[in-house]
């Protein structure tokens, strides 16, 4: 996998019955993917399977460091992030440098990491949030939050599942110019989206999950077509518009 930072082999994944079968592709530095597709076609298992949770079913997925380093390298954002009781915003950003630590959960502060902390509650807009209790906060100051968390475990790879949830356009743009921001530093970004405006406008590479377990991985233009989405999601229209790829969506009834 010389250059790439995270390859996926002949990746057959799921539960006891595959969601996805045959996924072939690979990612190297400063990549952005968007991954698509229906309700319920394992979109969220996809991530989880990347992140190693879920075993995969048939063949590999691969990383450009050593199985030993993917609690610091590969950091996740669920759907549905747990929320620790009792902990105030900078302490709940402060649990991603955990895996940094050299002694796990029990060691005290590493030097130097109030500092990534800090940096990583400002770049994603809730520095002056720092001191409320997380439990208090509304649900897209949460949302950037747990961004916060991740940015401060400074991995390799983010795996996002809907980052952009609970967020009003203000927060949704400055998370989406963060992202695009890690891209430009050399990381790996893989997310979900259901919008796909959005994905035109932020990646660099799609992966499409289709009902029954197919794909369609390529560069934006080419996977966002009314074939392929048709293929996807039914009969869909879709008009490009003026400065973007497309200017409404919809599922017809």
């Amino acid at each position: 996998m010389s250059g790439s930072v995270l390859e996926v082999v002949q990746l057959t994944y799921g539960y006891k019955k595959p969601l996805g079968e045959g996924l072939n592709f690979c990612l190297p530095s400063s990549s952005f993917l968007a991954v698509i597709g229906p309700n319920g076609v394992g979109k969220s298992a996809f991530l989880r399977t990347l992140l190693g949770v879920i075993a995969p079913l048939r063949g590999e997925v691969r990383y450009s460091f050593p199985l030993s380093c993917r609690a610091q390298n590969l950091a996740y954002l669920p759907q549905h992030p747990v929320l620790p009781l009792g902990l105030r915003v900078e302490e709940v950003v402060e649990l991603g440098r955990f895996p940094r630590r050299r002694w796990g959960l029990g060691a005290g502060g590493a030097v130097g990491d109030r500092g990534v902390v800090w940096e990583a509650m400002e770049r994603a807009g809730i520095l002056e949030l720092r001191g409320r209790m997380a439990s208090r906060i509304s649900g897209g100051e949460r949302q950037r939050m747990h961004i916060a968390q991740l940015l401060a475990q400074d991995p390799c790879i983010f795996l996002l599942d809907e980052p952009l949830t609970h967020l009003d356009l203000g927060q949704r743009c400055r998370v989406l110019d963060l992202l695009g921001s890690l891209r430009e530093e050399g990381k790996v970004v893989v997310a979900t989206f259901h919008d796909l405006e959005v994905v035109s406008s932020v990646a660099d590479w799609v992966l499409l999950l289709k009902p029954g377990g197919g794909y369609i991985f390529g560069e934006v233009e080419e996977v966002l077509s009314l074939e392929h989405l048709r293929e996807a999601f039914g009969d869909i229209s879709f008009w490009e518009g003026l400065g973007g790829r497309f200017s409404s969506f919809f599922v017809r009834r």
